[in-house]
């Protein structure tokens, strides 16, 4: 489905199948329907996700309710997140120009 076939919702996250990459369920992040994922990572020793959208970072137990979330740190020259990976319990977000590192409340940005 292309974003604009959506029906007005961009705050959609699919999930499929890793074999066959066919549609098994349709996420509903939140509940501001123009907000768009901009990525998502796994956390497997908490098996829980994170989806960067909004300015924040949505934490997503194992059947996809959100139960935290917590304000993005960055400014306007840093741009749009572009990737998020989690690894050893901490936050990483890729920007156009910086990688920010989140964990037990401590924020912290690079060049």
């Amino acid at each position: 489905m292309k974003p604009e076939d959506a029906s007005g919702n961009k705050n959609l996250m699919f999930v499929l199948n890793p074999s066959t990459f066919a549609k098994e369920q349709e996420v509903s992040i939140g509940d501001n329907v123009e907000s768009v994922p901009y990525g998502i990572a796994y956390d497997a020793i908490n098996n829980q996700y994170y989806v960067a959208m909004d300015g924040t970072i949505k934490i997503l137990d194992s059947s996809f309710n959100i139960v935290d979330s917590f304000n993005l740190t960055y400014n306007i020259n840093m741009g749009t997140p572009q990737n998020i990976e989690c690894y050893d319990e901490k936050i990483f977000v890729v920007h156009d120009n910086k990688i920010c590192v989140y964990a037990s409340g401590v924020d912290e940005c690079h060049t």
